[in-house]
């Protein structure tokens, strides 16, 4: 019996898909070893990249693509280290900084640095400085000058995980009403729900433009904080690789990238 020979037109698909097959696992395998490689010389080998996905102008989603003046900052640090992309994370606040706190090799951005957290990450930075004042409605006639007389305000609201809620935490404050969202804390102190937040001048401005207002409507109080801000990392990150960020960043301050980065985004 004469073997089955498939007809000529036939034998050639055959052999062609048989190419194809051993030219794709030949290119996965190379695509692999380079992966690999890279990864090897990477500074963010299993590392976890999260920011904010709304905080203009620092961290925010345009066109579901990371921008803002922090963002650019990371991503020009992770070219000079030699990575020519890297993948950013958007979450909310609380989830981006509950990523942090649990790990394992995470890094966010941008984190006001606070007695609270000081031990609790790495830090590169700062990349800006926050002053976070106390608001409260425009004409309230409300008379607080400092933290103690906050504590005796009806209800605080914070936004949850928030620099200025953990400080009001820490001195034991037992008023605050925690959400997930600043605006809503905006919202809420001029209908008169809330009596008082905290929050920073540029990040005020910016959510009470979103509904209509602007700094007219509220008053600062007193000064909460004044704190730097920098880009975090959990503590299982080897020490090396927080090093090489900071010499990074200290290079893109020294050789003028960093301050035309600022004039760009209107910081300052």
């Amino acid at each position: 019996m004469k073997p089955y020979l498939p007809p000529e037109g036939g034998l050639l698909v055959a052999i062609g898909v048989a190419l194809g097959i051993l030219f794709t696992v030949s290119a996965a395998q190379s695509a692999e070893t380079k992966r690999v490689s890279v990864a090897q010389a990477s500074p963010f080998l299993d590392l976890r990249i999260v920011a904010e996905a709304d905080n203009k102008p620092w961290t925010y989603s345009e066109n579901r693509r990371p921008t803002g003046f922090v963002t650019e900052i990371v991503e020009e640090i992770a070219s000079r280290l030699g990575s020519d992309r890297i993948e950013i994370v958007m979450e909310p606040w609380a989830r981006a900084y509950q990523y942090l706190t649990a790990g394992p090799k995470t890094m966010i951005f941008s984190v006001g640095r606070n007695a609270n957290r000081e031990n609790l990450f790495h830090w590169v930075g700062p990349v800006a400085i926050h002053i976070a004042y106390l608001y409260a409605r425009a004409g309230s006639g409300l008379s607080v000058n400092n933290l103690e007389d906050a504590k005796k305000l009806g209800i605080i609201g914070v936004h949850r995980s928030s620099g200025g809620a953990q400080i009001l935490e820490q001195q034991e404050f037992t008023n605050l009403f925690p959400v997930t969202d600043d605006l809503q804390n905006v919202k809420m102190l001029l209908r008169g729900r809330i009596d008082a937040m905290p929050g920073v001048p540029r990040n005020m401005r910016r959510r009470l433009n979103e509904v209509g207002e602007s700094m007219e409507s509220v008053e600062p109080l007193f000064i909460i904080s004044e704190a730097g801000v920098y880009i975090a990392f959990s503590m299982d990150i080897d020490s090396s690789v927080v090093e090489r960020w900071q010499q990074m960043l200290d290079e893109l301050k020294s050789d003028g990238f960093f301050g035309r980065a600022e004039q760009r985004w209107g910081i300052n």
